[in-house]
């Protein structure tokens, strides 16, 4: 998700988003939101099977 879609789905600003990503990653001492991603699941915080956006189904290239 980008972070204006994300700001949409929490009604903030993209920049608030922007400010707490960078404030995270720079807290764990990673450098972008890959590294962040994968941190969170291998510390459990989020389940990989649970992040995929929907993309609904014109996103199915089958149909």
């Amino acid at each position: 998700m980008s972070y204006r879609e994300i700001a949409e789905t929490l009604v903030v600003s993209h920049r608030t988003v922007q400010n707490h990503v960078q404030n995270t990653l720079g807290k764990l001492h990673l450098h972008n939101r890959v590294q962040l991603a994968r941190y969170a699941v291998a510390k459990g915080i989020v389940d990989p099977s649970d992040t995929a956006p929907d993309m609904g189904p014109s996103a199915d290239p089958r149909g």
